[in-house]
């Protein structure tokens, strides 16, 4: 059982460092966490804490890890373009990620950091409206 363990987080860890590497950057977004804990494991609460216990997923042994044995640095939000999605060999890497440049619209006084809910052809879907 403990080897079990002692594999999940060496592969997530393995993970994040990869990532680290291809952003060029210590710190990962939260968007890439998710989509690395979502490897492993299942379940995963979408307002979860460093101090969330996560179960593994069946092949990994339906082990319960907290996230801070995972990862305890500061998850950052993920800020992207139309560019990189269209880019990107799996678009649904970047679903939650922040939309980044269009307009509010008029009816809304407060920016509230739309995120992208999934992406379809050439148009981003952020919760409110396409963006070409």
């Amino acid at each position: 059982m403990e080897t079990e363990i002692a594999e999940v987080k060496e592969k997530v860890k393995t993970d994040i460092l990869g990532v680290q590497a291809s952003n060029q950057t210590t710190q990962i977004s939260k968007v890439d966490f998710y989509n690395i804990l979502n490897k492993y494991f299942v379940d995963i609460p979408e307002n979860y804490t460093l101090d969330t216990e996560i179960t593994t997923k069946s092949e990994y042994g339906n082990h319960k890890i907290k996230i801070t044995d995972l990862y305890n640095g500061t998850l950052t939000e993920k800020i992207i373009t139309n560019l990189d999605i269209e880019n990107a060999k799996n678009k649904s890497q970047y679903y939650g990620a922040v939309v980044n440049g269009y307009e509010l619209p008029t009816t809304t006084q407060t920016d509230v950091g739309w995120k992208i809910l999934y992406y379809e052809k050439s148009s981003l879907y952020d919760g409110y409206n396409s963006m070409e």
